[in-house]
């Protein structure tokens, strides 16, 4: 019984349409923490495409953030866009 549950449960994970998923707004004093988080959701929404990751996590982003990563935004790096966005915000917002 329990591996029938484990079994739907797994079922209805892989079935989450990116479409419905929203990530919550950047936490600015827990970046990282807020990353782990998002790349759950990704994971959950099945999200496996560098460029759509990025792209959702911009627009999780207020204007503050937003102006400490646009030269990101506006030229981003030909490969690994979401990582380095990742690494730019913890940067910028992890307390030392």
């Amino acid at each position: 019984m329990e591996e029938m549950e484990d079994s739907t449960m797994r079922s209805e994970t892989s079935h989450i349409s990116p479409a419905s998923f929203k990530p919550a707004e950047f936490w600015k004093t827990e970046p990282e923490t807020w990353l782990y988080r998002v790349d759950a959701q990704f994971r959950a929404a099945g999200i496996t495409t560098d460029a759509t990751k990025f792209d959702y996590t911009i627009a999780s982003l207020n204007h503050d953030v937003l102006s400490e990563v646009i030269d990101i935004i506006q030229k981003p790096p030909g490969a690994n866009i979401y990582e380095t966005l990742k690494h730019r915000l913890v940067k910028r917002f992890a307390i030392s």
